[in-house]
């Protein structure tokens, strides 16, 4: 088997990648590979065959941790190492800029892949979930104790929840919110407590399929009230549009929740690792709901 060139992806891929991710509903449009671009210019790439654009896989750095996602090879062109160049490729890319670690969420029928490049499991699990958005609630609606209060993120409000995302997501991931914001204006949420001091945030993506919610991190300290507030004040802005998100299987207590708003269960996913599996580790108790498969 001879090899097959990698490249770096160019705006000019943007419709083959939607085209190509169009095979499995993935729901991708130019705008979303225009922003993981933009957010990664030296790592989201293309695998060519015969001179043929044949597959992509896109990557998103967070200091210490590589993000691997979208590994995606046309179907027709499977089998052929396409899908494990591009896995190298990546690889190769994360080491040189300085990852210690490389994570990624693989359906449960691609671990075997991600295993040939040393990536374990390390037993976390995330579970889609499917709803809409609603202005009327079977249960009486959320109240934030006196003084706290729900607030609408804005480019400025954005920069003081960096720090709680940080505690909690356990990397840096800044650029990425705040992109989110730009992108997707007057839609995100933050719950503030009565001395005005971020401890929530939620953040709304806009999608061909209707709504994507992430990412959602809240100080346990106050999760019986602003996990509440937050997700009904999402879902009255979102009424009657189609809502997914990604939540921890660990999140027993926010599954209950999406549960009493009618949601219910897709497709899960498996976390693997490769490298120093203790580098920027997460907290599952502050985390609500991944930003997305691809991202972390």
């Amino acid at each position: 088997m001879t090899s097959s060139p990698v490249r770096t992806m160019a705006p000019s891929d943007f419709p083959f990648a939607v085209a190509l991710t169009d095979t499995e509903r993935w729901g991708f449009t130019i705008d979303d590979f225009e922003r993981l671009l933009a957010l990664s210019p030296g790592g989201c790439f293309v695998v060519e065959h015969e001179g043929e654009r044949a597959g992509l896989l896109t990557t998103c750095l967070y200091g210490q941790v590589g993000w691997i996602g979208n590994v995606i090879v046309s179907q027709r062109l499977r089998g052929l190492g396409l899908g494990a160049a591009l896995v190298r490729h990546a690889l190769l890319y994360l080491e040189r800029a300085g990852a210690r670690a490389e994570r990624l969420w693989a359906y449960e029928n691609t671990t075997a892949l991600y295993a040939k490049f040393a990536f374990t499991d390390d037993g976390v699990r995330s579970r889609r979930w499917i709803g809409f958005g609603h202005d009327k609630h079977e249960e009486p609606s959320a109240r934030a104790p006196e003084g706290c209060s729900i607030y609408p993120l804005n480019a400025l409000t954005l920069q003081q929840v960096f720090p709680l995302d940080l505690r909690y997501f356990g990397a840096d991931r800044s650029r990425v919110l705040s992109r989110v914001a730009l992108d997707n204006p007057r839609t995100g949420l933050m719950a503030r407590d009565a001395q005005a001091r971020p401890v929530g945030f939620l953040l709304v993506k806009g999608s061909p399929k209707g709504c994507e919610l992430g990412p959602w991190v809240v100080d346990p300290a106050h999760a019986s009230w602003a996990v509440p507030c937050l997700l009904e004040g999402v879902l009255e802005r979102l009424a009657g549009q189609s809502v997914e998100l990604g939540v921890y299987t660990k999140r027993a207590d926010v599954e209950a929740r999406l549960i009493d708003h009618g949601f219910h269960a897709g497709f899960a996913t498996v976390r693997m690792t490769r490298g120093d599996g203790a580098a920027a580790l997460e907290d599952v108790a502050g985390i609500c709901a991944i930003g997305a498969l691809e991202k972390g």
